[in-house]
Order: structure tokens, then C-alpha cells, then sequence
């Protein structure tokens, strides 16, 4: 999770562990000391006035630091400082909060597989990872579309039906930046990367280390296995580069 998300509280177990609902519609365990719990009143409260995105900032509280993911949900104040879920002010120090509007047309003024590298590019990879600090192939493709204004699944066999199909083509003819290539290891998808345009592609790979752009029609075993394993490219119906 991000901070500042709004989770739905589905169960409390040992009054330490919360079983919550994303808004992506995930379902999970958190230990309860990471997240802040409150009446339906406050949540809402929050949700409306959280309208603002870190890009990398680092707050600062006192003597205190910390740094915020990328897409993490903030108040910003017209003083320029910013409120956090547990109702602290900070200042900013380092990076940017951008309202939701400048946030998601910051993102629209590059292509897709660019702003994937621009905020995530030396990422390692993690399963289940959404943030620089770590993220699987289906979290950089959702992470990347959502700065856009675009809500997709969370897991890659879910993206591989989103938006409308494009046609497989041998030469990469017909793909636009920012489409979603869908690769399947036997009957199930399991991997997921952004169309960067001249025959490359930008996803995060375990292979890889993390995130990285290669070249799929390279003449490498690596390529190649890549190249066999497309099933499907998927185009996010009001993507835009």
C-alpha cells in the first residue's frame, strides 16, 4: 500500500493484524501499526482532501524525515506544507507534491514507458512491489497508468483483458507506446511490460534485477524467450502517447 490509500477494514484478528480491501479491490493482511484507523466520517474526511501526489518527496517534521513514494496521497496546503493520514504538517524538503491535476497531466505530457523509466528506471524487483523501492512487472504498469489518470487491475492476467486488443504483429507493427504486452508462461500470464516503440520494452523482470528496457527482438535467448512467450497486447482505451 501506499500512503494516504483508503482501505476498507474487512476483519481484525489478535487485534494486530487488519484484513483489508484496496482500491484496486486486492485483498491483504496488514499489521495494524502501519495503518491508521478511524470512523467512516474521518475516512471520507481524508479521501476528499488527500489530493495530491508525491513525486519523490521527502517531508520533513521537526528533526524528523522521511521520504514518500511515488503516488503517495497528501494534503497540500495553500502555506505549501502538507498534511499526512496521522494529521502532521510537514514541510517539503525534497522532490514535489502535485495536485491530482498537475500530477496526472505531468505524466500525459510523456509516453507511458518513459515516465515508468523517468520514476522507477534502477528499481529492484519485488514481488508484489508498487514503489522505486521495489516492484513486480504488473505494479510498474499499474503505477504508471494510474499517475495517468487510468485505473487498472493489479495482477498481470487481470491487465491482460484490460482495455481493447491490438494484433500480435512479428515486427512490432502496430503498437503504440504505452501498450501492454502480456506474456504467458504455459496457459497463464505471467508477465506483463510497456511498449517503448522501436522494438523495446520497459518492465521490471526478475531476470533483469528490476526495471529495465530491452530489446525484444534482440538476437539473444533472453529475446527470444520473450518473442515466444507473447500472447496478448492490450491497449488501455483513453491512453494517450
Amino acid at each position: 500500500m501506499l500512503h494516504g490509500e483508503p482501505l476498507a477494514l474487512l476483519e481484525r484478528r489478535d487485534g494486530t493484524w487488519l484484513r483489508v480491501r484496496a482500491p484496486d479491490g486486492y485483498h491483504g493482511w496488514l499489521h495494524a501499526g502501519y495503518v491508521r484507523t478511524g470512523t467512516d466520517d474521518w475516512a471520507e474526511d481524508w479521501t476528499t482532501r488527500a489530493t495530491a501526489r508525491s513525486l519523490g518527496a521527502e517531508l520533513k517534521f521537526e528533526d524528523r524525515r522521511f521520504r514518500l513514494a511515488v503516488g503517495a496521497r497528501l494534503v497540500l496546503r495553500r502555506d505549501g506544507l502538507v498534511d499526512t493520514a496521522d494529521g502532521r504538517s510537514w514541510s517539503v524538503v525534497w522532490g514535489v507534491v502535485r495536485s491530482d491535476a498537475e500530477y496526472r497531466a505531468e505524466a500525459r505530457l510523456v509516453a507511458a514507458p518513459e515516465w515508468a523509466q523517468r520514476w522507477f528506471s534502477g528499481a529492484p524487483y519485488l514481488w508484489g512491489g508498487r514503489t522505486e523501492w521495489g516492484v513486480d512487472c504488473s505494479g510498474l504498469v499499474q503505477a504508471t497508468y494510474a499517475a495517468r489518470g487510468i485505473s487498472l487491475p493489479r495482477d498481470s492476467d487481470q491487465q491482460a483483458l484490460a482495455g481493447r486488443a491490438v494484433a500480435i504483429d512479428a515486427a512490432g507493427a502496430g503498437y503504440s507506446a504505452g501498450d501492454i504486452l502480456c506474456f504467458a508462461d504455459g496457459r497463464r500470464i505471467s508477465h506483463v511490460a510497456l511498449w517503448a516503440g522501436s522494438g523495446h520494452v520497459v518492465h521490471s523482470a526478475l531476470s533483469r534485477g528490476g526495471v529495465a528496457s530491452d530489446d525484444l527482438f534482440a538476437h539473444t535467448p533472453a529475446a527470444g524467450r520473450l518473442r515466444d512467450m507473447l500472447v496478448a497486447v492490450r491497449r488501455p482505451e483513453t491512453s494517450r502517447g
